[in-house]
């Protein structure tokens, strides 16, 4: 054999021993796996290993029983309360209990450890106060099939929980966060919403509400989502402003009870909060087609800041903790709609054709292939490139330009005279794909500190702090070259 051919098989050799190697470590990290999934599986203490088909609990107390039943309404299942009181549940509270019961797995068994490995359990189950238990949760599916898990006394040592399932003579302990869970009372498993829905499920939303301040001309007003925005529609009145629609939606979505103030909405209970004569009524209509309606009162007696909700049908007084949903709901309708003087969706915008007094430019955006990007360039009245950040600040500032009032819904163009706007100071129009307009701006020249903005497809007129439009620019010359940002 030659020194090669010897070294070549050394080579082979060490190159088989490092595989076997590798091969080794990778079967032991699988066992360890195996293992650990296997312990884990021992050391479950129910069987229940999924929500879907949890059809009740029944959860003993020392106070009290509680059970749930879970049903379904329309496309969603949701949870009932039947004893001790007939309401519905929290879904996020049940769901959360159940939730800890499929992770929940012992830490240690209690009893004899015997020579074959495995543990005798104690025969005197009252040492760990689980003959009886303090507290049992039962869980049973659809099939009929169930569970019940006794939880005892907590141990004086790491603070563990003794558990049992019945039926089984194992005593386990676990950690002490199932106590948290079994340790409920009647308002944390009720459902505490004021309204059964989220915000994205709200389509329309009709408002009455009593003034409490001078100047609320109109004491109702209707918001309707369509093709995806709001507008305000009662009165008619145009766009409404995004942000505080959703803030208002919010506000009604997000209002829980933070006391129950009666089960039943009688007559004495009802003078009592104020919703007797309620500071503001809600209509809410869903997506799907449902109407709620929802009455709120501020404390009548102004003692304490309390707002009182109270849903139509047979629905708890709550008391709720938002204390500002009726300030929120209290505002003139003119103050709900969109300021912006114009709308358009920045990314889409192409072209932009600009012109003040005696200036004006084209912008036009085009795609860099070798770079992969979107550049401007000027095509009048010159043909360069120009920086792209001033043309971005001159579209956000196109597009967040708001007035201060509306003072004009739909105005013929026969009377943009009134305004100015017959002969507007500065045009912008807003181009995107195939030259379709995106939108067309006009602001008309300062007269008496006021200027005036035009959304030329609609009509509509808003006052103008002229200073938010003084140093929009038609000048070429404000649009650098690149080269010449460079060189400065």
């Amino acid at each position: 054999m030659t020194l090669v051919q010897r070294r070549l098989l050394s080579l082979m050799m060490l190159v088989g021993l490092a595989f076997a190697g590798a091969g080794l470590v990778y079967w032991q990290q699988q066992k360890g796996e195996r293992d650990v999934e296997a312990k884990q599986a021992a050391d479950k203490l129910l069987a229940l290993d999924n929500l879907a088909p949890v059809a009740m609990i029944t959860l003993v107390t020392p106070h009290t029983t509680f059970e749930l039943h879970r049903r379904t309404e329309g496309n969603e299942r949701v949870w009932r309360l039947t004893a001790p009181l007939e309401t519905s549940a929290d879904r996020v509270v049940v769901d959360g209990i159940l939730e800890h019961l499929i992770g929940l797995r012992r830490t240690r068994e209690v009893g004899e450890p015997q020579p074959d490995g495995s543990i005798t359990p104690p025969a005197d189950l009252k040492l760990f106060e689980l003959d009886p238990a303090p507290f049992r949760i039962t869980v049973t599916l659809d099939d009929g099939s169930h569970e019940t898990l006794e939880v005892g006394k907590k141990s004086s040592f790491d603070g563990s929980i003794f558990v049992r399932v019945t039926g089984k003579p194992t005593i386990s302990l676990v950690p002490g966060a199932l106590f948290y869970q079994v340790d409920q009372e009647l308002f944390k498993l009720r459902d505490k919403k004021l309204v059964p829905f989220e915000t994205n499920d709200m389509q329309k939303l009709s408002v009455q509400y009593s003034p409490d301040r001078k100047g609320l001309e109109h004491y109702h007003y209707t918001l309707t989502k369509v093709d995806g925005s709001w507008s305000v529609t009662e009165p008619e009145l145009g766009p409404a402003d995004e942000g505080l629609v959703l803030g208002i939606l919010g506000g009604l979505a997000g209002a829980r009870a933070k006391h129950f103030e009666a089960e039943h909405a009688t007559l004495p209970v009802l003078e009592k909060t104020g919703l007797a004569k309620p500071s503001a009524t809600v209509e809410i209509t869903t997506t799907a087609g449902d109407l709620v309606t929802v009455t709120l009162a501020q404390d009548p007696n102004q003692s304490l800041a309390s707002t009182f909700g109270l849903r139509s049908g047979a629905f708890p007084v709550l008391e709720l903790n938002s204390e500002g949903l009726v300030k929120k709901l209290r505002v003139r309708a003119d103050e709900l709609l969109d300021k912006r003087v114009v709308r358009f969706e920045r990314n889409a915008v192409l072209e932009i054709r600009m012109s003040r007094g005696e200036q004006s430019l084209t912008l036009v955006k085009e795609r860099d292939i070798e770079k992969g990007l979107d550049t401007w360039k000027l095509t009048t009245p010159e043909a360069r490139p120009v920086e792209d950040p001033p043309v971005a600040g001159l579209l956000y500032r196109l597009g967040n330009l708001k007035g201060v009032q509306v003072v004009a819904q739909a105005l013929p163009e026969a009377e943009r005279n009134k305004f100015g706007l017959d002969k507007p100071e500065l045009t912008a129009t807003l181009l995107g794909e195939a030259q379709k307009v995106l939108a067309t701006l006009m602001v008309s020249a300062a007269k008496d500190g006021v200027r005036y903005g035009l959304d030329v497809a609609s009509g509509r007129v808003l006052s103008i702090v002229p200073q938010n439009v003084d140093d929009l620019s038609a000048n070429p010359a404000d649009y650098r070259e690149p080269a010449a940002a460079a060189k400065e």
